[in-house]
């Protein structure tokens, strides 16, 4: 059991530490490979930077020091990513600032080339940032707006939406500006959920549409069109309303 639990800890410190080295945890939406979470080449200055802050006096470095020290204790303690790791990465910027600073002060010829280089690394991830499609990400969804704002108008006791992206209460609060109060009062969770999911709130659930069982049609469904084209839809009891991604399902009077 012991020694489990001690090859468990060790196993999340290396991961942890190939995380930070590296600059990223293999998920797409935490960092870019490409790019890491402060530029593949600020490592090297990042070093520079723990050297001399552990030499410095300097009471800014030893707050900074002890930060970095308790921080890597604590990776040893969980499965690690980048959100997870994130107390870590205040202290790593910091030194490689100092490592930086200390480079381009002793080599002033650095002072212009580094330059350049973190210009163009930042320009070059603008770029690959804005022209990124996310909606590839199950975790994103930037075509929700309107397909929301036309079913919350809708005159329907219940709207149920097929969670085909991560969080969908989060966009659904958002567009329909809920009262914090009105979302407190009736919220519902999953059970026996890793994190917290929320089930339902106000009139709108959130299920895969497949767990929908036994309604009574007065309701709305929103759906991905993906989604959609393979349900054996009734035509001569649902309406069709085809917005962006989605399909909105609802009863014909």
């Amino acid at each position: 059991m012991v020694s489990t639990f001690s090859t468990k800890c060790f196993s999340n410190f290396i991961e942890s530490i190939k995380i930070i080295a590296t600059g990223t945890d293999g998920i797409g939406w935490n960092s870019y490979k490409t790019y890491g979470i402060t530029y593949i080449i600020s490592l090297p200055f990042t070093i520079i930077g723990i050297i001399r802050s552990i030499k410095s006096n300097k009471n800014i470095n030893k707050i900074f020091n002890i930060w970095f020290i308790s921080s890597l204790i604590t990776l040893f303690f969980f499965i690690p990513n980048i959100n997870r790791i994130n107390i870590i990465i205040i202290p790593i910027i910091y030194y490689s600032i100092l490592g930086l600073d200390f480079i381009t002060t002793k080599f002033i010829i650095t002072y212009i080339l580094l330059g350049i280089c973190y210009l163009t690394l930042f320009v070059d991830f603008i770029i690959e940032y804005c022209i990124t499609d996310w909606n590839n990400f199950s975790t994103f969804q930037n075509q929700v707006e309107n397909v929301i704002e036309y079913v919350d108008k809708l005159k329907v006791d219940k709207i149920y939406f097929d969670y085909s992206f991560k969080e969908t209460y989060i966009y659904v609060l958002f567009y329909t500006k809920v009262n914090p109060h009105e979302f407190a009062n009736t919220v519902k969770y999953r059970e026996n959920a890793t994190y917290e999911r929320v089930k339902s709130f106000g009139k709108y659930e959130f299920y895969s549409i497949e767990e929908i069982k036994n309604t009574n049609l007065k309701e709305a469904y929103v759906i991905p069109i993906q989604k959609a084209e393979v349900l054996d839809i009734e035509e001569d009891i649902w309406n069709k309303i085809y917005i962006n991604n989605f399909v909105v399902l609802q009863e014909k009077v």
